[in-house]
């Protein structure tokens, strides 16, 4: 069971808190053609139990955009918001950021009145951009189509060798452009863009590698400052906040530690943090080893939807793991860690089972990684789960910390600012 530092409310914030509305957040990324983040759906699900009208639904989201700070949600990406018609009518819906936010009608099927369409046109004038998910060609939806900015395609709903014939429809009737849910494969991902979609969601983007390219400047740049660091014999917690904000550079310590011997036979340690793992390879070796990196022109093919993901996940987990009261005293260090490896085998193109074969990683994080087991694991579990919005298994686990919503909601904004910022 899982057991909190202490923090304390007074009565009066007690009382305060639950007045509010507890929602949970997740954000799916969507991806241009190179696996680049242009923007993100969100998906909120009110607390467990709680019955509120739509205006304050859109109340609360409005709030976790705007005073928890659209930037540590969105970024400087758009988000896809999913709206039924009834949520698109009320006023409360204007409390939305209007120039980050695309209104995605959720239900195809519906009434084209007068007072949607003008309620449209007056929604696109205070810079809300609209979006539609589905697609059925009716005559009396030919109107609409022409306010659209965004057209979503579940590939789920439709099979792939059907799909050139609705594409074709919807471009002589409209200028959105289109959008694809639920790519899974390489193969999927090339036949939807072959065929004029420029934007992407699915589980593709977030295990595979898109496209390659040269290492990015920005890794270059981190490799620099943390041979600067070592040189000026800086402080390791300055050096190791570099290394977690390039995953890919933490995955190369770890195969640099082992292929050092680190956690062979003859009484070493196995590694169970990052510090670990720059103290067992010592300063000179690390040294050489980031110069090489510097000097090299191995190609990364790793995208930001990818590499997003990564941060975010193991901040989350490290930020998670602060509230949890533990007898070791490098429980977040290793949370960051366990964050990382989860996605190893996507960012080494390696099954997990072998990575941990490779590796001289501690046995409590395999067993986190490949198994859910422990504390470790079950934070894993838990933050896996509201990454794909099963909020209805999370929510036991959540409460399980003794957490409400909306603390770890605060949590996960911090995660996703920290990951925004880099």
């Amino acid at each position: 069971m899982f057991t909190l530092k202490t923090k304390s409310l007074s009565d009066s914030e007690q009382a305060e808190s639950k007045k509010d509305l507890a929602v949970l957040l997740t954000r799916l990324a969507i991806v241009d053609t190179k696996g680049e983040v242009q923007a993100y759906e969100l998906v909120f699900r009110a607390e467990e139990g709680q019955q509120q009208g739509l205006s304050a639904t859109l109340a609360v989201i409005a709030h976790t955009l705007n005073v928890s700070g659209v930037e540590s949600v969105l970024g400087k990406q758009l988000g896809f918001v999913p709206v039924s018609v009834d949520m698109l009518l009320d006023t409360a819906i204007e409390l939305l950021p209007a120039q980050q936010v695309v209104l995605v009608i959720h239900d195809e099927i519906i009434a084209i009145t007068d007072e949607l369409l003008l309620r449209c046109i007056a929604l696109k004038k205070m810079g809300f951009k609209l979006a539609m998910k589905g697609f059925v060609d009716r005559p009396e939806l030919r109107i609409m189509l022409t306010l659209l900015d965004y057209i979503k395609i579940d590939l789920s709903l439709i099979p792939i060798n059907q799909l050139s014939i609705l594409v074709s429809q919807i471009q002589k009737l409209t200028q959105a452009s289109l959008v694809v849910e639920k790519v899974a494969t390489k193969e999927a991902f090339l036949s939807c863009k072959s065929m004029g979609f420029s934007l992407f969601q699915g589980i593709f983007f977030t295990t595979s590698v898109v496209a390659k390219g040269r290492k990015p400047p920005r890794q270059k740049t981190a490799i620099m400052k943390i041979i600067s660091l070592i040189q000026a014999d800086a402080d390791f917690g300055k050096i190791e906040t570099l290394f977690k904000q390039n995953p890919d550079l933490i995955l190369g310590l770890l195969q640099l530690a082992n292929s050092a011997g680190i956690g062979k036979e003859g009484g070493h340690l196995k590694i169970s943090s990052l510090r670990q793992a720059m103290l067992a390879v010592g300063q000179l070796k690390l040294e050489g080893w980031l110069k090489l990196l510097l000097n090299s022109t191995v190609e990364s093919g790793f995208n930001s939807g990818l590499l997003q993901l990564v941060v975010t996940r193991a901040r989350m987990m490290e930020l998670l793991a602060h509230y949890i009261e533990s007898s070791h005293p490098t429980i977040s260090e290793q949370a960051f860690l366990v964050g990382v490896l989860s996605l190893a085998d996507a960012l080494l193109n390696v099954p997990l089972e072998q990575i941990f074969v490779q590796f001289s990683l501690t046995e409590n994080l395999s067993n986190a990684v490949l198994h859910y087991q422990g504390q470790l694991g079950q934070l894993l579990k838990m933050v896996k789960l509201v990454e794909v919005g099963d909020f209805e298994e999370a929510n036991p686990l959540i409460h399980g910390l003794y957490l409400s919503s909306n603390d770890f909601s605060a949590i996960q904004f911090k995660a996703m600012q920290w990951a925004n910022d880099l």
